[in-house]
């Protein structure tokens, strides 16, 4: 097999892998880690862990299998001369830290969640979302306090950017109340 020289960028998402197995899905895993040690530069993007592993708070069920492979990949060192970054998100630090799955992470980083309209508004200009008209209108319209996760945030701005045009500001504001 012909090594690749470029960079690699893998995102493993709970979407992506909806009606895997198991044994699937740690055979996907395993094959994202080999295919990231053919690039001298890699990173894998592993989103919601907990919809991965598939775990649910009633009866404290997963995929012990998935969690597993999970944590041993993360921790196995690269090849030589090889690098690779593995960023994975979660929203139970609680869980992870149960699990000890956040051993296998060398940092911790926490994104607190957006609490005032000023964050709000700050995201939607980062983002480029919505016409400078709309963001204004929001912005008036919008209660003075908030309290949402950024993922959730930008959820919403797709949403309601997917809206007919004249229906996009309503369309956020109902789904940020």
């Amino acid at each position: 097999a012909q090594k690749s020289t470029f960079p690699f960028l893998k995102i493993c998402s709970p979407s992506a892998l909806i009606g895997f197995t198991e044994s699937a899905k740690c055979h996907h895993l395993r094959k994202m880690f080999e295919d990231a040690y053919k690039s001298p530069i890699s990173c894998i993007i592993i989103d919601d862990i907990e919809k991965l592993i598939e775990f649910n708070p009633i009866g404290l069920r997963f995929h012990n299998s998935v969690a597993q492979a999970l944590m041993v990949l993360c921790k196995t060192l690269p090849p030589p001369n090889k690098r690779l970054l593995v960023i994975a998100t979660s929203s139970n630090k609680e869980v992870m830290e149960q699990m000890e799955i956040d051993k296998s992470f060398d940092s911790h980083i926490h994104i607190p969640c957006l609490t005032s309209r000023n964050d709000i508004s700050a995201v939607m200009q980062e983002l480029q979302s919505f016409s400078h008209d709309e963001r204004e209108s929001i912005a008036r319209k919008m209660k003075s306090s908030a309290f949402i996760a950024i993922k959730s945030l930008i959820r919403m701005i797709g949403t309601a950017e997917e809206a007919e045009k004249d229906e996009r500001v309503s369309t956020f504001l109902s789904l940020l109340e």
